[in-house]
């Protein structure tokens, strides 16, 4: 499995960043899209010291924390389940999606990859002030 698929996906990473949780994951993005075409994940300490960036940490705009699916989950608040969806229409390439819901407050989020579904479920929960950023 693609790193790419163990975390969240950069869109998500700057909206959490947004409403206020932390940047404390083990992975980050780094958004280096004016520089070529495509964001790059490195892997980084808490402090967010790069360790293998292709350019020095001072050539990069801005860090994301990459949150994976482990760290995603502990931050989700208590009746939160996510499994894959094999119900719907699977990805191009025969992948499953995967569901994310909160039995508690009714909400319900999917995504091609685990991490993106809980992301897009504590996004949800943060918008609609049903927990605090952790």
């Amino acid at each position: 499995m693609r790193l790419e698929d163990q975390v969240c996906s950069l869109e998500l990473a700057k909206r959490l960043k947004e409403l206020g949780v932390k940047q404390t994951a083990f992975w980050s993005w780094y958004d280096a899209t004016d520089r070529d075409d495509t964001p790059t994940l490195n892997r980084s300490t808490l402090l967010g010291n790069c360790t293998t960036c292709r350019f020095p940490k001072a050539a990069w705009d801005e860090e994301f924390s990459a949150f994976t699916v482990a760290e995603l989950g502990k931050m989700l608040p208590r009746y939160t389940k996510c499994w894959q969806w094999h119900d719907l229409d699977k990805q191009e390439d025969g992948r499953p999606y995967w569901n994310c819901e909160n039995e508690q407050y009714n909400a319900q989020e999917n995504a091609i990859n685990e991490s993106d579904a809980r992301a897009k479920m504590l996004i949800y929960l943060l918008e609609n002030n049903l927990t605090a950023a952790k």
